[in-house]
């Protein structure tokens, strides 16, 4: 679960740290999560430190046997406690005053891409299809406005006067 006084945007990171690996090291991850959710997401690569297995040499090779035991035992029915630092850094981007997004991300920019979009999908599904075809109805009317404006502007100034 998040902490209630946890608050983040899009883009940010936290440090985690799990004492029961025997580690008093803080990690930095990306958060993945909306950030309205109730629950903190954060993806972790399993790093092998050089060989094919999964390693138990990395903090992450760590984490993962934890998890595996930890696993047996039904975690469901119990609840493992990270202790987290943040959130850290700034946000990516604002999205809130526009319906359409392009973001082009790689490697570990994906996350917090992730954690953008989740966010904007959330806000999209909250706008009532009522205020949405509304304003539809404002813009097209508005358009339609315009439109006849610039026709009456369309045209030579000689074929106007011809007209008159």
């Amino acid at each position: 679960r998040r902490p209630v006084l946890f608050q983040f945007t899009p883009g940010q990171y936290a440090y985690l740290r799990l004492t029961a690996l025997g580690d008093r090291t803080w990690h930095p991850y990306s958060i993945a999560s909306n950030p309205s959710s109730r629950f903190l997401e954060f993806y972790i690569q399993v790093w092998s430190g050089g060989s094919t297995r999964k390693s138990t040499a990395t903090w992450t090779g760590k984490l993962w046997s934890f998890l595996q035991k930890e696993g047996n035992a039904s975690l469901r029915e119990q609840s493992i406690e990270f202790e987290i630092m943040g959130p850290v850094g700034a946000s990516i981007g604002k999205m809130e005053d526009h319906s359409n997004g392009l973001v082009i991300a790689a490697g570990t920019g994906v996350i917090p891409v992730l954690s953008m979009f989740k966010q904007h999908v959330r806000n999209i599904l909250r706008v009532s299809p009522e205020d949405h075809f509304r304003h539809a109805e404002e813009n097209q009317r508005a358009r339609v406005e315009y439109e006849t404006v610039l026709d009456s502007r369309r045209g030579c100034f000689a074929s106007r006067c011809c007209q008159a």
